[in-house]
Formats: structure tokens, sequence, C-alpha cells
């Protein structure tokens, strides 16, 4: 099982003249994260980690969808990292911050 940081080491960033961006809002939150990403042209997969790089959360987002959401409600307060992956290969990421 790969965790975040094999993905750090191991992904791509996109081109730096890509004008999209992974966006969450609330953040910082208490339950519900509400991410968005504009332009998904294939199916992907949303991958949330905590600090230690274990996964804690794999979501499925399909192609053309520009929403998606992560019930974080049992997840422990603290620092994650959301990264959405396309054919195993990273396309943006985005910190967020659980509250209590």
């Amino acid at each position: 099982m790969l965790g975040y940081y094999d993905y750090l080491v191991a992904s791509t960033y996109p081109n730096p003249d890509q004008t999209q961006m992974l966006k969450v809002a609330p953040n910082p939150a208490v339950d519900t994260f509400r991410f968005e990403f504009q332009g998904l042209n294939s199916n992907a997969t949303l991958m949330i980690f905590d600090m230690g790089g274990r996964l804690v959360c794999e979501q499925p987002w399909r192609k053309g969808e520009n929403q998606l959401q992560w019930d974080a409600t049992t997840a422990p307060a603290g620092h994650y990292q959301a990264v959405l992956v396309v054919n195993k290969k990273r396309l943006a990421s985005i910190g967020i911050i659980k509250g209590d």
C-alpha cells in the first residue's frame, strides 16, 4: 500500500501553466470538507493522509464531477493532506485542518 510520502516522491506535479486547482471549504472544518476541482477529464481518486503519512480516506472522484465531500466526523483533530490522484500520479494536493 502506498502512503502519502510515496506520492510525494513518485508523482509529478501538474504543468506550471495549468490553472486548475484543488480547493476546499470550509478549512478548517469540524465535520465535512467540500472539495472542488474544475475540468476533471478522467476518473480520479481523492486520498486523505494524516501527517504521519497514513491513508485515512480514499474516495473515487468521477470524471466530469466538480465537487466531492469527505465526512471527517470520525477523524481525530489535526492536520491532513488531501491528494487528487489520476492514473497513479498526483494531479493536485491541499492541506486541511480538522478541528474538534
